[in-house]
């Protein structure tokens, strides 16, 4: 683990103790904010513990969220990636994180699995909008081929600018 990824982990683990003890406040949901990105998403090591904390139920504060529920599954939104995925969910494709992005930072949506990749990829008519990540093996592989093969236990990320989601959610409906 590299010394970078190490400093945030810490923070992350700071994070979650003062959360875990009772000690949230807003302060300490802007801080976690600034943790939630897209480089941080595309390191495994701290999503996974992002998507933790998350679980736990720590906000990011950086959009409005939307509660949604699913098959008596309940979990927040981005606003912005309601109505996608929502469809998605609607296909039978699972995503385990999703960010709707900003001016900052691209949007993303990580896939629960590699099947639901594979149904979200034969769905959407827009992938000239988004780069496709896949981390197997213990190599990440950024801006891959949408047909590129993937083991059965990779993860995989799509990342698009915010301004493209409705075109993403139109060409999925079509």
């Amino acid at each position: 683990m590299d010394q970078e990824t190490a400093e945030i982990l810490a923070e992350l683990n700071d994070i979650e103790h003062l959360f875990t003890t009772g000690q949230i406040n807003k302060n300490l949901s802007l801080w976690f904010g600034t943790l939630v990105n897209s480089e941080n998403m595309k390191n495994p090591v701290l999503s996974e513990k992002i998507i933790s904390l998350l679980n736990l139920g720590i906000d990011d504060p950086r959009h409005k969220e939307r509660p949604f529920e699913h098959k008596g599954v309940k979990f927040n939104i981005d606003v912005g990636l309601y109505n996608l995925i929502e469809l998605l969910y609607d296909q039978g494709i699972q995503t385990a994180y999703s960010c709707q992005g900003d001016s900052r930072n691209g949007g993303y949506i990580l896939f629960a699995n590699v099947m639901s990749f594979r149904i979200f990829a034969g769905l959407c008519k827009a992938k000239h909008l988004m780069t496709v990540d896949v981390f197997a093996d213990n190599e990440l592989k950024t801006a891959a081929n949408w047909d590129d093969p993937i083991p059965e236990n990779g993860v995989v990320s799509v990342q698009f600018h915010n301004k493209d989601i409705g075109q993403i959610l139109d060409s999925c409906r079509s």
